[in-house]
């Protein structure tokens, strides 16, 4: 057997499904979240615990309390209603899975070394004549799951306007909804962005890494280092538009954690590539 329906991984888990009839072949990775309702009170008190967690049913019985964020700034943050936290789930899930799904497509290379039953694999990812073999990409988040990949925390912001510095481990309230930015020499061109998206794409890292960095950061390297942090978000515009910069488009960086995982599932084929599904739809319509 040459081709693995499903891997399960300490960093994520993976489900490769054959095309059938008209419907392309998919690989989907599976990440399991613990998200956490921030207790502010407790959220960085050394007498509390790893991570304080609290719901309440009313503004009652809600509380007030700075919660650091990860340039270190004070925000205040409130006690989430249990309602607020059920809906705020629900909105987690679907605009974070939006944002990276139907865009990621992979393309099969050459068979892999002493590979057996090579073609019949490769038919296993033909849809449609008109179009080459394929594999589309996407990620499904288990919010309810007990065994985590990612755990989350995140804090209910008392004034929505005041800026939060989110990050992998702790966001905001807010980050589910699209922000614009703007880049140094392209001031007209928006950038758009689900902050949520971008941060659980730290998660979808390389089992010998603690994350996926930022688009840029290998250039960001090479500057001084007051000048890194910026410059990872990416110095180009085609960089700074990505997932992992600032904006919500999937490259060829975004595709890393599926084109790790693909030969895991399909062993006979190496040499895969990455293309966008909107030129691959321009091309193969």
């Amino acid at each position: 057997m040459t081709v693995f329906h499903e891997v399960k991984q300490p960093n994520f888990d993976s489900v490769f499904e054959p095309a059938a009839g008209s419907r392309s072949a998919e690989l989907t990775i599976k990440l399991n979240v613990d998200l956490l309702p921030l207790d502010p009170e407790l959220a960085d008190s050394p007498m509390g615990p790893q991570h304080p967690v609290r719901l309440v049913n009313n503004l009652a019985h809600a509380k007030n309390g700075l919660v650091t964020d990860a340039d270190n700034g004070l925000i205040m943050c409130r006690t989430w209603l249990t309602h607020e936290w059920f809906e705020f789930k629900i909105r987690f899930k679907k605009m974070v899975e939006m944002s990276w799904n139907n865009q990621m497509i992979l393309l099969p290379g050459r068979p892999a070394p002493r590979a057996r039953s090579h073609d019949k694999d490769y038919k296993q990812m033909l849809a449609n004549p008109r179009a080459p073999a394929h594999v589309e990409c996407a990620l499904e988040l288990d919010v309810n799951s007990k065994g985590a990949h990612a755990v989350i925390e995140v804090a209910y912001k008392v004034d929505k306007a005041r800026d939060f510095r989110s990050d992998m481990h702790r966001i905001v309230d807010t980050d589910v909804e699209f922000e614009t930015s703007t880049m140094k020499g392209f001031r007209k061109r928006k950038i758009f962005q689900v902050t949520a998206a971008h941060e659980v794409g730290h998660w979808l890292r390389d089992l010998s890494k603690p994350s996926l960095h930022h688009v840029d950061w290998e250039y960001a390297k090479t500057l001084p280092p007051d000048e890194r942090e910026d410059a990872s978000y990416g110095h180009v515009l085609g960089k700074r538009v990505a997932m992992m910069g600032s904006g919500n488009l999937c490259t060829e960086y975004e595709a890393k954690p599926w084109l790790g995982r693909i030969g895991q599932h399909v062993n006979t084929v190496s040499g895969w590539s990455f293309m966008h599904r909107v030129h691959f739809r321009q091309r193969f319509p």
